[in-house]
This record gives C-alpha cells, structure tokens and sequence, in this order.
C-alpha cells in the first residue's frame, strides 16, 4: 500500500507538470518555478548518477542561478539491502539567498519515492520541471533525504539519478557530502554512527 502511494503521489507531480501550465515561445523565458518548458536541444542535456547516504540535506545540484528543466529523477534500492529494507527518498527544490543554499527562502516538493529492496522507480516530468531562482540574487538547489527502513547500522547506499536540460545560464555544481558518483556494479556500504 505504502508503494502504491509513493507511486500515487510522484504520478500526481508528473501530472502537475504536465497540467497544461507549460509555455512555449519567448513566454516560456518568463515563466514561474515549476512550470515546463519545452524541451532543450541535446547539447543542453546533462544529467548525474549518485550513491547517497541516509540523511537529509544531501545537494544533488549546487547552488546555483541557472534555469534548468528537470526532465527525469530515478531512485533505486540494491536488491540485497540489509534485511531487506525498504527506502524512501523526498525530492525537493531549495531556494536561498546564500550561493550554499544555507538562507532559506522556500521551497518546493518535487516527489516521494519509496521503494523496496531490489526496486528502481523514474519519474518523468513531460516538457521539463523548471528549476529557477524565485527572485534575482536569489539561488536554488536540488535536494534530498533518504532514509532506509529499520535505520540499519549498516547498509547498501541507494541509487538517485536525474536528467535536465539547461535553459539558461551554466550547468549547475554537482555533489555534496553524503553523495558520491556512480562506479561499480555494487553499491558502497554506508554505516550510521
């Protein structure tokens, strides 16, 4: 039932963001965090894979001023997770008025995805989930927090991967403490203090 409703509720993101809010044309330039965009030509594709550890806070994309449509964000739990466990991720836009994302500003929920040992889960954001800063000299980062069902002393990290195009702007810092490029077959062991 728990999987049901993650699954319900990363779907009903998607369908915000494909609700008919997105603008085409010179309009599009304007438009408000959240609303799509149409797709960016491939040479302003980019996108990250990462092992993340359980904790809040983790910074997939840095700081940053850039607008950049967010196309794909993929969550996956090893399929030999200690006992079993299950894993949640909350995906979330953080807007500061500091270039570390530390002065709050606000933010926005992106999705809840929950999943079971050996399970992966996309969620794809028809025309793009625009991530820019609410205001000049304000910045935003992607965020997240994991945690891992039992909190084992002891466990396989989870997967979290995204594609996005860049609108305008640089392509955004990538990584933070807690999180760690993809490399291997097997996810690294992380342990809770």
């Amino acid at each position: 039932m728990k999987n049901r409703r993650a699954r319900l509720l990363a779907c009903a993101f998607s369908l915000l963001a494909a609700s008919g809010l997105g603008l085409s044309g010179a309009a599009a330039q304007t438009a408000s965090p959240g609303l799509g965009y149409p797709p960016a030509t491939a040479p302003n594709s980019f996108g990250n894979g990462y092992y993340a550890m359980a904790g809040g806070g983790l910074t997939f994309i840095g700081a940053n001023s850039s607008t950049v449509a967010l196309t794909t964000a993929t969550f996956a739990n090893y399929y030999d997770q200690t006992n079993g466990a299950g894993a949640l991720l909350s995906l979330y836009v953080r807007y500061s008025t500091t270039k570390d994302c530390s002065g709050n500003a606000g933010g926005s929920a992106l999705g809840w995805f929950e999943t079971k040992a050996g399970q992966s889960f996309q969620s794809t954001y028809p025309g793009g989930f625009t991530l820019k800063p609410p205001a000049p000299g304000q910045y935003w980062c992607l965020m997240g927090d994991v945690s891992i069902q039992g909190n084992p002393t002891s466990y396989y990290l989870t997967m979290i991967a995204y594609t996005a195009n860049l609108i305008s702007g640089t392509v955004p810092s990538t990584v933070s403490a807690g999180v760690q490029a993809v490399s291997g077959a097997v996810p690294p062991i992380g342990h809770l203090p």
